[in-house]
């Protein structure tokens, strides 16, 4: 839900709640604020931020700065920062790592209408580390949806490993769909 600031573009904020019943509301996360995930309940998580600790939906977080998303669903596209190398809590498995990533391509369609953005897409990475069931989370439209999960098909992955095991992982990958030139 954005905030409005006079004569400013508005930035996206997220309310931080005192309890997973959205009861009180205790503060305001901004898009790009910095935020600890304690411990996941149900499809919230609590969050240790500067202004405290509280809960949010965790269909509002993202593991990037630029934007919120899902944080149940990790960005494969995140693993190439050092952190993501670690076990995940509880599960002790290790993300994948993209190998290969080839930029999707815009439609006719997409270019004349102005369209840009992030497709979402959720997706099974398997022990050899290849995508499939491959699924719209959000999409965009003007066909881009599609070229979006054709280019995701032909991503290569180094599988999610556990005590040493490639294992298959489910998580989400953003495609990115920046503004262009008509």
């Amino acid at each position: 839900m954005p905030t409005a600031h006079p004569g400013k573009n508005p930035i996206p904020s997220i309310t931080v709640y005192s309890s997973t019943a959205m009861s009180t509301p205790t503060g305001i996360l901004h898009c790009g604020d910095k935020a600890a995930v304690l411990v996941r309940q149900g499809s919230w998580v609590r969050i240790a931020s500067t202004d405290g600790e509280g809960y949010v939906p965790m269909t509002m977080l993202s593991q990037r700065n630029d934007r919120f998303v899902s944080i149940n669903l990790p960005l494969a596209a995140a693993s190439f920062l050092p952190e993501a190398r670690m076990p995940e809590p509880g599960t002790g498995i290790y993300r994948p790592q993209v190998i290969s990533s080839p930029s999707p391509e815009y439609t006719q369609a997409a270019l004349k209408a102005g369209i840009h953005g992030f497709v979402i897409l959720k997706l099974t990475i398997s022990a050899d580390g290849n995508p499939h069931d491959i699924v719209v989370v959000k999409g965009l439209g003007y066909g881009l949806d599609e070229n979006a999960i054709r280019v995701v098909q032909s991503w290569k992955f180094k599988p999610a490993m556990q005590r040493g095991v490639p294992v298959d992982y489910k998580g989400a990958v953003e495609v990115d769909f920046p503004a262009k030139s008509k």
